[in-house]
């Protein structure tokens, strides 16, 4: 007999709205969350606006010590998980040890936390290396959101991160058909904001004559 799979909760930290209220009445109004890119001058590059998120409190979620070694999208990963785990009525940390097995985090991101490695690159080739964080390298790979989002609500069952959506709903599938994993904290997350993220689509999608 095959397995029923059922969404329980839901969690929204977005451009256009942080909370599932904001993001729906947003969604309803039909209001953009597409605005002229403040987190860092873009005059010098060809498209200037994206879908950022404002108005997020990141010290909510992370220590002020803590922040400058992670990603950005950890703390929007944390606010959206935890809004989703309240909707669907779990408190982790209740569950017994058997149960915490069987909660697996999927999280499906491409290059969320490319800002934070863009900013390490900065450091090192300006050779400002003692602002540099000790973990450059683990923070930049994108394995470690679903193992922090592991960590932080103590849950022991599969921990993967899939680079895109299509790969992100197979994995689902064969978790739940070939192991006991009876809940799951579905992510996605995103922070493509980085200048160099930006400025290479720029180049895909408005190449020079010059450019091959």
């Amino acid at each position: 007999m095959k397995r029923r799979v059922v969404i329980t909760g839901m969690g929204a930290v977005s451009p256009n709205g942080v909370g599932n209220a904001a993001f729906s009445e947003a969604i309803l109004k039909g209001k953009s969350g597409i605005r002229r890119i403040t987190r860092f001058d873009p005059s010098d590059i060809q498209v200037q606006i994206a879908g950022e998120v404002v108005g997020f409190d990141e010290l909510a979620w992370v220590d002020k010590r803590e922040r400058k070694h992670v990603s950005r999208v950890l703390p929007l990963a944390l606010a959206a998980a935890t809004e989703a785990l309240s909707t669907a009525g779990i408190d982790t940390a209740s569950l017994p040890l058997e149960k915490k097995r069987r909660f697996g985090v999927i999280l499906g991101s491409g290059g969320g936390s490319q800002e934070f490695t863009e900013e390490q690159y900065r450091l090192f080739f300006h050779q400002q290396y003692k602002q540099m964080s000790l973990f450059c390298v683990p923070t930049g790979v994108m394995g470690t959101l679903s193992s922090e989002l592991s960590v932080r609500f103590g849950l022991r069952g599969p921990s993967h991160v899939c680079d895109d959506r299509l790969h992100l709903l197979d994995r689902r599938l064969r978790i739940f058909s070939q192991t006991n994993t009876g809940w799951e904290a579905r992510h996605g997350v995103e922070r493509r904001g980085g200048r160099s993220h930006l400025a290479g689509y720029c180049e895909r999608l408005h190449p020079d004559e010059d450019s091959h």
